[in-house]
């Protein structure tokens, strides 16, 4: 029963055996057959040809680097209170950075699923006004999809915090890039398949028209792609889309061009034999195994959430990723602790909500498990 993270899961067994079919020769730092056939085949399934795309083996690793290129060493990056880069993350971001600062963007009590809103983001970003120098300057506004209480931003709330970030205080001269950190995009992906009747082995050209507005159609400047958490071993991805008629967007494709390998050289992420990352990547995209992976976990997350409600203090909403919040009585979690559960509290959502995360290798056995232990006694 371990529903502690997705990290929890095993590589994909199609991944270990990508990995052992690497064999011979090839050239090292990222210039291999693999890392060549990954671009073009990212660059192909987002429609953005002019993509700059860096690879690296963690999540923490993708965000700090995007942030190290495309935001000064005085900037502040806004993000949600919940976000992974405060929480999760140790700093890593702000010293990669030389010193950016991660500033949280507070909404409402109660908004949904750790999101930001853009009339709160618009008020924080007013807080730091350009050119005082006293205090940190605008560097980047910064979305988590899925956030980490589950909850999807839709195209138009991408949109609308985008317009913010693209012209703060209505100055398209101070405009600062939108970063997704995309850990779990693959829930994103999922979820819009099923919303359009797409099955989840759609073809590329399907998913060229659909990632695209997830991303840079809605204004997303950067993307770090996640794969780890949905079957990869140790394989995340970068890409700044470059798109030429877009102001943040060149000019973050600009410095990525120019600084990238530089900033990953200099914390170490310039990997000697990378074709083994560039496979991991490969055989998770091919025959769309990141997503097939990802809408089991989401199946797997909406039979938890059901079986939990009869016993929980209070309802709530039925999950739209792999990520299940509901409040349940502590003698309960005290109890599937006890059988072995493995779990988090979260009592910034309230003093007895639990989080539980399923993933690809989460089995109905696990679930009918959950139901036995709060069914006794």
């Amino acid at each position: 029963m371990q529903f502690g993270s997705d990290n929890h899961a095993p590589a994909l067994p199609e991944v270990l055996a990508a990995l052992g079919d690497v064999r011979g020769c090839d050239l090292p730092y990222g210039e291999d057959q693999a890392h060549i056939q990954l671009k073009a085949r990212i660059r192909r399934l987002f429609d953005a040809p002019d993509a700059i795309i860096g690879l690296v083996n963690s999540g923490t690793a993708a965000n700090s680097l995007a942030f190290a290129v495309t935001v000064p060493p005085w900037g502040a990056v806004f993000a949600s209170p919940f976000a992974h880069i405060l929480l999760d993350e140790c700093g890593a971001p702000s010293v990669m950075n030389n010193g950016m600062v991660m500033q949280p963007v507070t909404n409402d009590p109660g908004h949904e699923a750790g999101k930001i809103e853009p009339e709160t983001l618009a008020r924080a970003i007013a807080l730091q006004p350009v050119g005082f120098f006293h205090r940190s300057q605008p560097g980047a506004v910064q979305v988590t999809q899925m956030s980490e209480l589950g909850g999807l931003y839709t195209f138009d709330e991408i949109q609308a915090l985008a317009a913010v970030a693209h012209a703060p205080n209505n100055n398209l001269e101070h405009a600062i890039p939108l970063h997704m950190d995309g850990a779990r995009f693959a829930s994103a992906v999922v979820h819009a398949l099923a919303t359009d009747g797409h099955a989840i082995d759609a073809s590329d050209s399907t998913l060229a028209d659909i990632l695209p507005q997830l991303t840079w159609r809605a204004g997303v400047d950067v993307l770090t792609l996640g794969l780890t958490k949905c079957g990869g071993m140790s394989c995340e991805v970068m890409i700044f889309f470059n798109r030429a008629d877009s102001v943040t967007s060149s000019r973050a494709g600009a410095r990525a061009r120019e600084s990238l390998l530089y900033h990953m050289k200099r914390f170490g992420h310039v990997t000697s034999k990378a074709r083994y990352l560039a496979a991991q990547a490969l055989a998770m995209l091919d025959q769309n195994r990141w997503l097939q992976a990802t809408a089991h976990a989401h199946a797997m997350a909406r039979q938890l959430h059901a079986g939990l409600m009869p016993f929980a203090s209070q309802p709530t909403a039925p999950p739209v990723g792999n990520i299940v919040i509901t409040v349940l009585p502590v003698p309960l979690q005290q109890r599937l602790r006890e059988a072995g559960a493995v779990f988090h509290t979260w009592k910034d959502v309230h003093p007895d909500a639990i989080r539980l995360v399923t993933h690809y290798a989460t089995t109905p056995e696990e679930l009918a498990q959950v139901q036995r232990v709060l069914q006794q006694g």
